[in-house]
């Protein structure tokens, strides 16, 4: 049986709380020494490659991002069900929503800058690719903490 209690025992085991504080520090600290390192190995690159990873960044961020949209479409769709009033209850469902969306945002910001640098000159083009390149890491880890999320809260119902 899925009850409340059963949901509010896995914020009380504090694995709540990492995500939501390893995020921000992850996306805040770690992104301008990605994105340092990825416009300096996009460097010594001809602007072929730099075109060629910037189509290859597209397509990965256009197909993730089609799964999130999917994922956020069943999540909607089975409002009534008892697990997922539950998860609104307890604070876990906007949560879950709010890291899909800023997956979804990073996807779409990844897809239109890595679209953009096909069109512009090879330096410009580097640089997109290095924005690229640190949003679709920014997006996985997003992802990753809102899989994980739904994941603890699966497993630890009772």
């Amino acid at each position: 049986m899925i009850g409340a209690s059963s949901l509010t025992s896995y914020s009380a085991m504090g694995s709540a709380g990492w995500s939501r504080r390893a995020l921000p520090v992850v996306l805040l600290v770690a992104s301008p020494v990605a994105a340092f390192y990825a416009h300096e190995a996009l460097a010594p690159r001809s602007h072929a490659d730099v075109l060629s990873i910037c189509g290859t960044l597209a397509s990965i961020a256009g197909t993730l991002l089609g799964f999130v949209i999917a994922a956020l479409s069943i999540l909607t769709a089975v409002m009534d069900r008892k697990l997922v009033v539950n998860l609104r209850l307890t604070g876990h469902f906007e949560r879950m929503l709010k890291g899909l969306y800023l997956a979804a945002v990073l996807f779409m910001v990844v897809l239109s800058a890595a679209l953009v640098s096909l069109f512009l000159p090879e330096v410009y083009a580097r640089i997109g690719g290095a924005i690229s390149a640190v949003a679709q890491a920014n997006g996985l880890v997003a992802l990753a903490a809102s899989g994980r999320q739904f994941y603890l809260t699966v497993v630890h119902l009772k």
